[in-house]
């Protein structure tokens, strides 16, 4: 891959937060608790909800593929798979809406979080030999995200803040990751 892959994690910096405002915005009833982000699969805006996340996770991995060739010297086909194997699942939870299949949909859901927070913690380990800030602030980063995405469900009941809390911690991700080049 090749670093001008970069410039997708500025655009899901951007694309992030105006795609998920939008998408709350036309489903028209969100709210934490009754009504998350997923929610937006049941109404007229689902092909936007499905269509964004799709793109998210394809410009994450456009981006996370040039991370790899910037900070780690080395294929390592665990880490990668790890990452790959959790934005396909992202992807395919907007194809696979809750309105389509509410199991299957929170499945994949729940897999993404949980490989790419593993993913996360390991790449972190291996940008150690790196940078120790980076590596630091991505460990950081993914214990916030271990700790609160499943704490919040269980708090609410509901996945409404624990996507919230997810976007926005990718989105502090590839801040921090654009700010370290």
């Amino acid at each position: 891959m090749q670093t001008e892959f970069l410039f997708f994690g500025l655009v899901n910096v951007v694309f992030i937060p105006i795609a998920f405002y939008v998408c709350w915005y036309l489903g028209g009833r969100f709210s934490f608790v009754k009504h998350p982000l997923s929610y937006v699969s049941r109404t007229k805006a689902k092909s936007l909800y499905s269509t964004s996340l799709f793109l998210i996770a394809g410009f994450q991995i456009l981006f996370t593929s040039a991370i790899f060739d910037v900070f780690t010297d080395a294929q390592n086909f665990v880490l990668q798979g790890l990452f790959y194997s959790g934005m396909i699942s992202l992807a395919l939870s907007g194809l696979i809406t809750s309105e389509v299949n509410k199991f299957v949909h929170r499945l994949l859901f729940a897999y993404m979080v949980i490989s790419i927070t593993v993913w996360s913690f390991l790449f972190s380990l291996t940008l150690t030999t790196t940078s120790h800030e980076l590596s630091l602030s991505i460990l950081l980063i993914t214990t916030v995200a271990a700790l609160g995405v499943p704490a919040l469900y269980l708090k609410t009941k509901s996945f409404g803040l624990s996507e919230l809390l997810f976007a926005a911690l990718t989105v502090l991700w590839n801040v921090v990751f654009l700010l370290s080049i």
